[in-house]
């Protein structure tokens, strides 16, 4: 063989061992932060649970099966005769989006959730009345 042509051979051979070499580091740095990536998203996300629950909160990490929510807010059910004096018509069930943390028993506004227990989640669009109200502290009724 001629020096020109090993000469070749040797920089094809290092140029398929830098891209695989460069291949196997993305890999690695993907893989290594989906595992290791503690602050998941920095966006609202809605929780549907398998109970019929809906939670909508900031995904901060998963750990041991468990999604960790913070500043987490819920809608309630509202059943309440105000509703019918105000607006003039009978009574009705109403829906009213809540903070964790304001009931009775004083829980943190933290949710550890089940990951068996979730149905699915989505992120809010910036233009969603649920991340509109949270944004506003007016948290409606509907």
């Amino acid at each position: 063989m001629h020096t020109e042509q090993r000469s070749t051979l040797n920089y094809k051979r290092i140029m398929v061992a830098g891209i695989f070499l460069v291949a196997i580091i993305f890999t690695g740095w993907y893989v290594m932060d989906l595992f290791f990536n503690k602050n998941i998203t920095t966006t609202y996300q809605a929780y549907f649970l398998l109970n019929g629950q809906v939670y909508f909160g900031k995904d901060i990490e998963r750990k041991n099966g468990y999604t960790i929510l913070k500043n987490v807010y819920y809608l309630e059910l509202v059943n309440n005769e105000q509703f019918q004096n105000q607006a003039g018509v009978d009574k009705q069930t109403q829906l009213s989006l809540k903070k964790l943390g304001t009931e009775l028993h004083g829980p943190t506004d933290t949710l550890y959730v089940n990951d068996d227990h979730i149905l699915f989640y989505e992120d809010l669009r910036p233009d969603s009345n649920v991340l509109k109200s949270i944004e506003s502290k007016s948290l409606f009724k509907i």
